[in-house]
């Protein structure tokens, strides 16, 4: 990642994507612009451009932390700069978390061709977090997170847990029991609310909720795609990797309230069982 001071060209040296191990690969390049909802950004526009034209050139995918509407306007002109015309359907460079996204903005991005990478687990509570109501004007607050503006203007969209950051509650800057958890997450795209807290969603929010399917396909398939992965990973289908779970019910058949509290009973990775929760050690063992 190129962060602040930390801006290098170590890549330069491997032709993309790194391939270190069947489970450790590097598709790309990530670019930290902004941090606090942009209450510090870190490049400047000709910095930024250069950044991303010489990614763009060696072949990379370019994946950016932008939260703030400053740091989106910046990243997507670095975008339209390094694409010379051109979508980004070979790149599939990416806007990592949204954040604030304008009516604007939100049509360059179809333009271009740029993946809306978006943090689910955390949209219920970002309008507590201080920094959010420090430097986000209250009437750019229904830009935040814009799942369903995404998908309904036709913007590829792929969901993330933001884990480890994203597992932490912003209230009180603790990790919740449900820190990380996927159907913590897909829960929140759901409704744009968490049953830990006691505020409902306004309706701002409400306005971006997705469906159950569109948020499984978002962490699945989708999330694949962003990543290069859909030949291998993201489906169940022949000649893919078995990566998949069991889960102790399905999300898409029990109350939307209920779906936080489906467990994971089984993780397989390439068709080996390598976790079984209590009580399903027996689908671990060889032969299982």
């Amino acid at each position: 990642a190129n962060f602040h001071y930390d801006r290098t060209t170590w890549y330069d040296q491997f032709a993309p994507p790194i391939v270190d191990s069947p489970f450790l690969r590097f598709p790309g390049v990530k670019i930290t612009l902004d941090q606090e909802w942009g209450e510090t950004i870190f490049f400047d526009q000709p910095t930024l451009n250069e950044m991303v034209e010489h990614a763009d050139a060696g072949g990379w995918q370019v994946a950016t932390h932008s939260f703030s509407l400053r740091a989106n306007d910046l990243i997507l002109n670095a975008y339209e700069a390094a694409l010379q015309g051109q979508d980004s359907a070979d790149r599939r460079h990416r806007l990592e978390h949204t954040g604030i996204i304008s009516d604007d903005q939100l049509e360059k991005m179809k333009r271009l061709g740029i993946i809306a990478s978006v943090g689910l687990g955390g949209t219920p509570f970002m309008p507590d977090d201080l920094s959010f109501q420090r430097s986000v004007p209250a009437e750019q607050w229904p830009w935040m997170v814009r799942t369903r503006d995404f998908l309904n203007a036709g913007i590829f969209t792929a969901g993330h847990t933001d884990t480890p950051w994203g597992s932490v509650d912003w209230r009180n800057g603790v990790r919740p029991a449900h820190a990380g958890s996927v159907m913590w997450a897909l829960h929140a795209a759901v409704t744009r609310n968490d049953a830990s807290w006691p505020r409902p969603p306004e309706p701002w929010q409400v306005a971006q909720t997705i469906s159950v399917e569109e948020a499984m396909r978002l962490l699945t398939i989708y999330a694949a795609y962003a990543s290069f992965d859909e030949d291998r990973l993201g489906s169940l289908a022949p000649g893919k990797l078995a990566d998949l779970v069991v889960l102790s019910a399905n999300p898409l058949q029990v109350a939307v309230e209920d779906i936080p509290q489906i467990d994971v009973l089984m993780t397989m990775i390439g068709g080996r069982a390598e976790y079984c929760a209590p009580g399903t050690q027996a689908w671990c063992t060889e032969g299982g």
